[in-house]
């Protein structure tokens, strides 16, 4: 979280940043609490079996290539992982999205419970 307060900081990333990064946050927003507990379940899945591919593997180039193709389909997929979306929401807000920040609590608790139910069913 601090991270996000350094880099939103004026100056610190290109101009036009902003304007994808609240785009992102208002998409996540506007999900149905439904439709954000279901993609938590993928997140925690998808986390689940990359920590199971990486476990398994003995190289650490195979582990990093194996992590980085994980947490791509996390973030191009716009999957509700609890520590990903929090600090995509808060990001967004830095920018400028109508987001507050009790919508960003609501989401962390559905996360929460949505990636711990992909996590303990594994």
């Amino acid at each position: 979280m601090l991270l996000i307060l350094i880099v939103t900081s004026k100056g610190v990333l290109p101009s036009g940043t902003g304007e994808p990064a609240a785009q992102t946050a208002i998409a996540l927003d506007s999900r149905s609490a439904l439709a954000a507990f279901l993609s938590a379940i993928a997140a925690g899945a998808l986390i689940t079996l990359g920590t199971w591919l990486v476990e398994g593997t003995e190289t650490m180039g195979m582990r990093a290539l194996r992590g980085w193709i994980i947490g791509s389909l996390l973030a191009l997929g716009l999957f509700n992982h609890v520590i990903v979306v929090t600090l995509e929401l808060v990001l967004g807000i830095r920018y400028g999205a109508d987001v507050g920040y009790a919508d960003v609590t609501a989401n962390l608790g559905v996360a929460i419970v949505g990636n711990l139910v992909a996590a303990c069913s594994s």
